[in-house]
């Protein structure tokens, strides 16, 4: 599994060997490596109350990571002669305040709950932070964000609450929203179709319109052409496009990342096992434990100025129900921005699993970050 950090770069690859002469229990992955992540991912489940998950990222571990940047490295720990932990990053071009920059994106931070790793940890941690910023590593990233459960916040305290080198500033609390549909599906109040061949420019535009007013927004169109290439199943076709008449309220593209992870209930106690199963019932594709989890996300979901958009993503939602969708998939997911949208009429009515998520900025001890308090932040539920 290479690491992309621009090998061509030779100052990159100096500030790596610099990196690594530092820290020599940490090393960047490569091929070799991809059974023992995959290894180490399935003895470290991801845990949601009384459930326990596992990320399947097989065949490809990097493929994820090609999904959520143009850039990525994934670090290894390792330790009498066995993985003690891992962490990614992968950055992109994204909008701030007005602005184009680097942004990078901490992900798989999985480590032993040894002392001794923990410790090499976080001293490696704001190294190679640094390395990114000041040596270039993945086109030089600014701003570096990452997301936690907050159920998993106890676990993150307890591997950085005394890195003396790092901060994390709470950014957002978007919520994932996993839809399990309607028992009765109301008349529509918004009108959804298919994009059509002709509107592709329009898409575009409209694209670009809404993301560069995000916090952290994507850029497109040019993040529309990374996509393509890496986004397994990805096609403009599908977009959905929500409207009154001739203007458009919001577009989102029903997507799977299951090509490129698919989460898998190790456990879970027996009640919410039959309530997985009895989905069969209800005309629903059923959960089993030990089974992957097929998800259909509403990716690249966008909606305009004055328009409610918690009533956007309902119309999605029951245009897709109405689709057949739960014969395909086990549910729907999309980022809700914040709890307000959780109390909207809109959502009412659905059989839905709610799960809080943390965002934050992370930077070094000290260091000064331009803060948008307002914009919606641009977050891809479907890579997380």
């Amino acid at each position: 599994m290479p690491s992309d950090f621009s090998t061509e770069d030779f100052e990159s690859l100096e500030v790596l060997r610099q990196l690594q002469r530092l820290h020599p229990g940490v090393r960047p992955a490569d091929q070799k490596d991809e059974n023992k992540l995959h290894e180490l991912f399935q003895a470290k489940p991801m845990k949601i109350g009384k459930l326990e998950l596992v990320y399947d990222r097989r065949p490809s571990f990097q493929n994820l990571l090609e999904a959520q940047g143009s850039s990525h490295i994934t670090w290894l720990m390792e330790g009498q002669s066995r993985i003690l932990g891992c962490g990614s990053v992968s950055a992109v071009d994204r909008w701030y305040l007005g602005k184009k920059h680097r942004v990078s994106y901490l992900s798989d931070l999985r480590i032993s709950e040894a002392r001794a790793a923990i410790t090499t940890w976080r001293k490696f941690y704001p190294d190679a932070l640094a390395a990114l910023e000041e040596g270039g590593l993945l086109g030089k990233p600014t701003y570096h964000l990452t997301a936690v459960l907050k159920e998993n916040l106890p676990a993150l305290r307890a591997l950085t609450g005394k890195n003396k080198g790092v901060e994390y500033h709470p950014f957002r609390e978007p919520w994932m929203v996993n839809i399990f549909g309607r028992l009765v599906l109301r008349r529509p109040q918004l009108q959804v179709r298919a994009i059509r061949a002709s509107e592709s420019d329009r898409l575009l535009h409209y694209l670009k319109d809404r993301a560069c007013q995000r916090a952290f927004g994507y850029d497109f169109p040019l993040e529309q052409d990374r996509r393509l290439k890496t986004w397994p199943g990805f096609d403009p076709a599908q977009f959905l496009v929500c409207e009154s008449g001739d203007r458009w309220l919001g577009v989102c593209l029903p997507w799977s990342p299951s090509a490129l992870k698919r989460l898998v209930f190790q456990s879970a106690p027996w009640l919410t096992q039959k309530m997985f199963y009895s989905l069969k019932w209800l005309g629903r594709k059923p959960l089993e434990v030990g089974a992957p989890i097929s998800t259909t996300y509403l990716s690249s979901f966008y909606w305009s100025d004055g328009v409610e958009g918690a009533a956007v993503a309902s119309a999605f939602l029951d245009w897709l129900q109405r689709d057949g969708v739960f014969a395909r998939t086990h549910f729907l997911s999309f980022c809700a921005p914040d709890a307000g949208w959780l109390s909207s009429s809109h959502l009412k009515g659905y059989i839905k699993q709610l799960t809080p998520t943390q965002v934050f900025l992370v930077a070094a001890r000290g260091q000064y970050l331009d803060m948008d308090r307002s914009s919606v932040l641009d977050f891809e539920m479907a890579l997380v």
